[in-house]
């Protein structure tokens, strides 16, 4: 059996491959979002050399999906990341200025929401205000019970109709640091997280033995809130 001092251990690593990890690749974890109308973001433009002083403007992504900017007039960038839409303005601002860093930062996301159902405390939908990842999505939605199978978590992404299925580890991440399937939520993602085998069998039998158990759970709850609404 693992001592309680090895645990700790295991979580001081995990949180510091995470951080080493992050600074290794620079990325923003906002890169990986794609921008919709709606969203806020701010855009400072720095000229090199003999240059204007820099241009900072936080805009919010129109209903046809353009900013407006100086110089570019109206811009597209809905349907991309920050880090196209980055690529994409330094690219027509070259056409006015020799040399120029273009940095988007998103501000806030607007009417993004994912979901989480499945084997954890607090199961229901989570505005996305911000990026977060799949971790940090089952730590607020309550963490996951004891019954969940961690390492078969997946994220329902897309058309339901036709979705894609995204495997997490969720396990793998907490306690060995294996930041890969760490994935970042996108809008509409469904995070399901499933019970384990041995809560697989007591649902069966609880189904087989007392199949009308929710019926009744349900009555009682109804039965109790008339009550407290008729006193």
């Amino acid at each position: 059996m693992m001592s309680k001092k090895s645990f700790i251990l295991i979580l001081v690593f995990g949180f510091l491959t995470t951080a080493l990890l992050a600074q290794k690749t620079g990325h923003r974890a906002e890169d990986a979002f794609v921008l919709r109308s709606g969203d806020a973001v701010s855009v400072v433009i720095v000229p090199k050399g003999n240059m204007p002083d820099r241009v900072k403007r936080t805009v919010t992504i129109r209903p046809d999906g353009k900013i407006n900017l100086p110089l570019l007039g109206d811009v597209k960038i809905a349907g991309f990341t920050p880090a196209e839409v980055d690529s994409i303005l330094t690219k027509k601002l070259e056409a006015f200025l020799t040399t120029v860093d273009v940095t988007i930062n998103v501000t806030s996301f607007a009417g993004h929401r994912y979901y989480v159902v499945g084997e954890v405390r607090n199961p229901g939908y989570y505005q996305l205000g911000k990026p977060i990842t799949v971790l940090d999505a089952v730590q607020l939605a309550g963490g996951a019970t004891r019954y969940a199978s961690l390492n078969h978590v997946k994220i329902v992404r897309g058309d339901l109709n036709h979705p894609t299925i995204l495997k997490v580890k969720l396990k793998n991440i907490q306690f060995k640091g294996n930041l890969r399937t760490n994935l970042l939520l996108q809008n509409g993602d469904v995070v399901v997280i499933p019970p384990n085998s041995f809560a697989r069998v007591g649902y069966f039998f609880r189904k087989i033995l007392f199949p009308f158990w929710d019926v009744i759970a349900l009555a009682l709850s109804v039965l109790g809130t008339l009550y407290f609404i008729g006193r």
